[in-house]
C-alpha cells in the first residue's frame, strides 16, 4: 500500500491510496469511522459528568489518564440523583476521600495551582455508568425517564435498582445489558 500526499492547484491537500484493494480500503474508512464514534461518545459522557464542553479531539484514554475532576462527583449527584455515599460505591471509593479531594480542590483552587482529579479507576467507572445512563436516555427519551428507570427495582437484575446493581464493572455491564434487551423488544 502506498500512500501518498498531493497539493492540488487550490492549495487544498489530497491523498492517493495505490495498490489497496477496495476491501481493504473499506476496511480503513470503518476502523476511521469506529475511532470517530468513540471520540464522540467520549464527549458525550465527558460533557455529562463534568457539564463542560470536552478538550477537542481528546481519547478516551488520555481523559481516563487524566483523571476526571472532582467536581464531577457533584455533578454525578445533581445527574443521576443519587447520594455522595452511592457515588463513592459506584467509583469504588470511600466517601472521605471524595471530601478529602474536594478540600484539596478548592485549596489549590485559592493557591491557583491544578486541583488533583479522581483517579483512573474511578474515572473509569464514572464513564461506563455515564455510558450505561445515556443509553437510557436514548431508549426512554429523557433524563428524567431514564433516572427513573435507574432508581426503580428490576427482576433482571435480581430486584434491586439499576444503580444498586452499578457498584461493581459486571453490575454496570448486566444494566447496559438490560438497556440493550430493552431495545430489542425483550423484557428485562
Amino acid at each position: 500500500m502506498v500512500l501518498k500526499c498531493v497539493s492540488t492547484s487550490d492549495g487544498n491537500t489530497s491523498f492517493m491510496i495505490s495498490n489497496v484493494s477496495l476491501v481493504s480500503c473499506s476496511g480503513i474508512l470503518k476502523i476511521y469511522q469506529q475511532h470517530e464514534g468513540t471520540i464522540m461518545q467520549a464527549n458525550k459522557e465527558y460533557a455529562l459528568l463534568t457539564k463542560t464542553k470536552p478538550p477537542t479531539m481528546r481519547s478516551y484514554e488520555s481523559i481516563v489518564s487524566e483523571g476526571l475532576p472532582v467536581k464531577s462527583v457533584s455533578n454525578m449527584i445533581t445527574t443521576f440523583g443519587i447520594s455522595k455515599e452511592q457515588v463513592a460505591t459506584v467509583l469504588g471509593i470511600s466517601k472521605r476521600r471524595i471530601d478529602q479531594l474536594e478540600q484539596m480542590r478548592v485549596a489549590q483552587k485559592k493557591a491557583g495551582s491544578k486541583a488533583k482529579g479522581l483517579n483512573k479507576d474511578s474515572t473509569e467507572r464514572a464513564f461506563m455508568l455515564a455510558h450505561s445512563f445515556l443509553k437510557a436516555v436514548a431508549y426512554f427519551g429523557s433524563e428524567e425517564n431514564a433516572r427513573k428507570w435507574f432508581h426503580t427495582k428490576n427482576l433482571s437484575l435480581g430486584d434491586k435498582t439499576p444503580f444498586e446493581t452499578c457498584i461493581t464493572l459486571f453490575g454496570i455491564r448486566r444494566v447496559e445489558n438490560t438497556i440493550l434487551k430493552l431495545q430489542h423488544g425483550m423484557t428485562a
